[in-house]
């Protein structure tokens, strides 16, 4: 995976395919972009066994199911996710939605936000449990 990366972008746009797509591997990335405009499922993903992730920028529009998703299920890792730092704003002032499946809960920069964190919630008791039924529901196919 990409490491020690600080990568900084004008637009970004999702469509068919995220804004920002971290996957297994990857570690010590800092993305800054002047705007993200989401249009897709989710706006950033930051899936398992990356860490050390930090993403800043305004965004611009709302993922389907959230806009920023961490510790999301890939092919590649079931690995937790770790150290993610969000630096987001929203033009219009709305919330930030941030889910985190497997995943430690972000750190929130300070003069970003506002956050809402969407089920399943970092903080939720026996979370572990929840993220494990969740993978063996996806490797059945009940989830894509």
């Amino acid at each position: 995976g990409l490491r020690d990366f600080d990568g900084r972008f004008g637009t970004v746009f999702s469509g068919s395919e995220d804004a920002v797509d971290v996957n297994n591997g990857c570690s010590g990335l800092r993305i800054v972009a002047d705007r993200y405009v989401l249009g897709g499922r989710m706006g950033i993903t930051i899936k398992g066994g990356a860490s050390d992730v930090t993403v800043e920028g305004w965004i611009e529009g709302h993922g389907c199911e959230c806009d920023v998703d961490i510790g999301n299920w890939s092919d590649q890792s079931h690995e937790p996710v770790r150290g993610v730092k969000l630096g987001l704003r929203k033009w219009d002032g709305s919330a930030v939605r941030v889910r985190v499946i497997n995943g430690e809960r972000p750190d929130l920069l300070p003069g970003s936000g506002p956050y809402r964190f969407v089920f399943p919630w970092p903080w939720l008791p026996g979370r572990r449990w929840l993220v494990r039924t969740f993978h063996q529901l996806r490797r059945i196919g009940l989830f894509r």
